[in-house]
């Protein structure tokens, strides 16, 4: 007579509200610990990582695959803490302030990150297409119709001048704070829209 095998129970999964609070915490600690190593001026290769923050090696890259998933969550996680820079079209110098008053408060928390090749990708991918979007309707709402070449150009012009670059420059070269540095932009601002709406009544 075959007798019958009992099955197997079923295990369980492992997902669960608790679980992910731990691996929230876990991922946090990871971050801030990245933070507080670049701030320190420490190594930033995984080992070293590892040992600062007091978690094992195959923990940091169970939750960041590579050194690039993990400095690219640090740069995302400051930029979360910080908060969004206002694109309000209606108030052209309150934005400029706020970018540069923003952009000194990631990069001191980011130290040495903030110049790294993965929080310029960054910028580049997530970053400019915004500033872009937001160029045009200042363009829209301070300047008015213009030919496509001349928009592009001024659009241009507003994404470097309200730019990481150009508050390292002010800062570096010439010692501006980032209300100094707005300043000096918004005048630049202020001329190049002032010369794309005297270029529009000529041609009238």
């Amino acid at each position: 007579m075959a007798t019958s095998r009992k099955r197997a129970p079923r295990r369980r999964g492992y997902d669960s509200p608790l679980r992910a609070e731990q691996a929230a915490t876990t991922r946090r600690r990871i971050l801030d610990g990245v933070l507080a190593a670049a701030a320190s001026g420490g190594d930033l290769e995984i080992p070293a990582l590892a040992k600062a923050i007091h978690v094992s090696v195959p923990t940091i890259y169970r939750h960041f695959p590579s050194r690039a998933d993990l400095l690219r969550a640090t740069v995302e996680h400051v930029e979360a803490a910080v908060g969004p820079t206002p694109h309000d079209p209606e108030d052209l110098v309150a934005v400029v302030r706020a970018f540069f008053e923003r952009r000194a408060a990631i990069e001191r928390r980011l130290g040495p990150i903030a110049d790294h090749p993965i929080a310029w990708e960054l910028r580049r991918t997530v970053t400019v297409p915004l500033r872009r979007a937001w160029a045009e309707q200042m363009l829209r709402k301070h300047v008015g119709p213009l030919s496509p070449e001349r928009r592009r150009v001024l659009v241009d012009l507003l994404v470097v001048l309200v730019s990481s670059t150009t508050a390292a420059a002010f800062a570096r070269y010439v010692d501006c704070t980032p209300a100094q540095t707005a300043q000096r932009v918004q005048w630049a601002i202020d001329a190049f829209f002032e010369h794309a709406r005297s270029q529009q009544r000529s041609r009238r």
